[in-house]
C-alpha cells in the first residue's frame, strides 16, 4: 500500500485555502487507478468537505453540489471487483465508478451519456489525478 497522506495533505491546504470555488458538479478522475485506494480516499474527503448535509451549515459546502468521480484502469477483473466494493460501501460511494479503459483513449468513455445534467458538458472535469508508482502511467496521462 503507497502512503497517499502526503498527497490528500497537500490536496486538503489547497482545497480549504479559499482560494478554490467549488462547481456545482465536481468531477474527478484518477488515470491508471490500480486498486483505487487514492481513488476512494479523495472521493471521501470531497464529499466529507464540500457536500452540505441537510440541516447543516459548513464553511466549503455549498447546497446541491455533488461530487463524481472515476477511476480508470485497464484491468477487468480488478474494475469489476472495486466497483463491487463502492457499491457495497453505497452511501457517499454510489457517485464513485470504476471503468475498464487506457489512459490515452478515455474520452468517449468519461461520466457515461450524462443524461441527468444539462448543465455540465460530458466528458468535462475538474481534477485530474495520476499517481503512480509503475512504469510510464503518469507519463501516459499527460
Amino acid at each position: 500500500l503507497v502512503d497517499n497522506s502526503c498527497f490528500i495533505q497537500s490536496f486538503k491546504q489547497i482545497s480549504t485555502s479559499g482560494a478554490v470555488q467549488a462547481p456545482p458538479t465536481i468531477r474527478v478522475i484518477d488515470m491508471g487507478c490500480g486498486r483505487g485506494y487514492l481513488t476512494f480516499s479523495l472521493h471521501s474527503y470531497l464529499c466529507n468537505n464540500f457536500l452540505m448535509p441537510e440541516n447543516e451549515q459548513k464553511a466549503n459546502c455549498k447546497p446541491g453540489l455533488t461530487v463524481q468521480t472515476q477511476g480508470i484502469d485497464r484491468r477487468p477483473k480488478l474494475i469489476k471487483e472495486i466497483n463491487g466494493i463502492a457499491d457495497d460501501l453505497g452511501g457517499e460511494f454510489s457517485s464513485l465508478r470504476f471503468i475498464e479503459g487506457d489512459i490515452g483513449n478515455t474520452d468517449d468513455a468519461l461520466f457515461g451519456d450524462d443524461s441527468g445534467s444539462d448543465s455540465i458538458a460530458k466528458n468535462t472535469l475538474d481534477i485530474l489525478i495520476a499517481l503512480h508508482a509503475c512504469d510510464t502511467a503518469t507519463d501516459d496521462s499527460i
